[in-house]
């Protein structure tokens, strides 16, 4: 009998055992499900691993993206990502006249400023603080006849973008009923302070179009602000809010380039192709701005224990551009204008 009993509470000692094991390993289970995949994983609900596979692919765009680009009568517009269709090729058309405007009917003006300050702290101590700041502001006005521009080819990304190539037909004889005016902004300020960096970036395009009659009016805006790493991405179009998806954007091409590639700039695509080629044109429009000739403004300041100065170049000029070149490595877009002066 003493067997007996001794053998069934081992085998209830073993039953509870084995119960409680069952149990662990099944809350780890939810725990590595929950927890540990979501942590270093990245396996959850809301995302697909078929789609993060899918966005390693690139993108490959068709040449004639990259080969218009000898005829200044034509331009592209491209669309925010992840829109509808309709929508996209709707915007990407009304953003292709307003990119024609700014290269061909615009005045720019620029101020860069450069500003240091020495200042002693304390005894055998320094403190020095640096700041550069480049500002650009391109403006621009086109009066046209919305018949004469030709839509040449379309392609749809498969991060639904639309892609558009339009013909500015300039000679058109047709009453000019429609004017688009256009606004870009680009601003760069560069702030060290002993071993401290920052930097801030942002440039705006602002779009409106309307009829003679003003019975119809259209907008469209576009904010992109970065402050070192982080950024913040703002765009509308008929009073509509566009939204901006985080993903890997990716994308090729096999159009050759026609200079050296250390002679272009290089802009990185992971933010999508319209932000891409927005900043891209900006920024060449800003490196050209700073070759002309301006006024030069220099102020310096001496005390004891302070030394400032600043050297401040203004620039204003009506200018139109052509592209150089125009092509995409390694997920970067080599875009470089030249200017026309008007």
């Amino acid at each position: 009998m003493k067997y007996i009993l001794t053998f069934l509470l081992a085998f209830r000692v073993s039953l509870l055992f084995s119960q409680e094991t069952e149990i662990i390993q099944q809350n780890y289970k939810i725990y590595e499900t929950n927890i540990f995949d979501k942590e270093f994983l990245n396996t959850n609900d809301s995302i697909d691993l078929t789609k993060v596979l899918y966005d390693k692919i690139p993108e490959n765009l068709p040449d004639w993206i990259f080969n218009y680009t000898k005829d200044p009568k034509k331009v592209i517009g491209i669309s925010d990502p992840n829109m509808d269709r309709i929508k996209a090729f709707d915007l990407a058309i009304f953003r292709a006249k307003a990119i024609y405007t700014l290269l061909n009917h615009c005045k720019i003006s620029n101020i860069n400023d450069n500003y240091n300050n020495l200042q002693e702290a304390a005894i055998n101590a320094t403190c020095k603080s640096t700041k550069f700041q480049d500002y650009l502001l391109a403006e621009g006005q086109l009066t046209y006849n919305d018949s004469a521009i030709t839509l040449i080819d379309t392609f749809f990304t498969k991060y639904n973008e639309a892609i558009v190539l339009i013909d500015f037909n300039t000679k058109s004889s047709l009453t000019k009923t429609d004017t688009i005016r256009i606004k870009g902004e680009y601003l760069q300020v560069f702030i060290e302070e002993n071993s401290s960096k920052e930097k801030v970036s942002f440039f705006n395009f602002n779009i409106n179009e309307k009829t003679v009659s003003d019975t119809l009016q259209i907008a469209s805006e576009y904010n992109y602000k970065q402050v070192n790493n982080c950024y913040n991405i703002f765009s509308t179009y008929k009073n509509d809010w566009i939204s901006f998806y985080k993903r890997p954007y990716r994308y090729q091409s096999e159009t050759i380039i026609n200079n050296q590639i250390n002679e272009l700039y290089a802009f990185n695509l992971s933010r999508g192709l319209w932000n891409t080629y927005l900043s891209g044109i900006l920024t060449n429009i800003s490196f050209v701005a700073k070759q002309l000739s301006g006024k030069v403004e220099n102020t310096s300041d001496s005390y004891s224990s302070k030394n400032q100065s600043l050297i401040r170049t203004v620039t204003t000029d009506s200018i139109s551009f052509d592209f150089i070149d125009f092509a995409i490595i390694d997920n970067q877009l080599y875009l470089k204008l030249e200017s026309n002066k008007q």
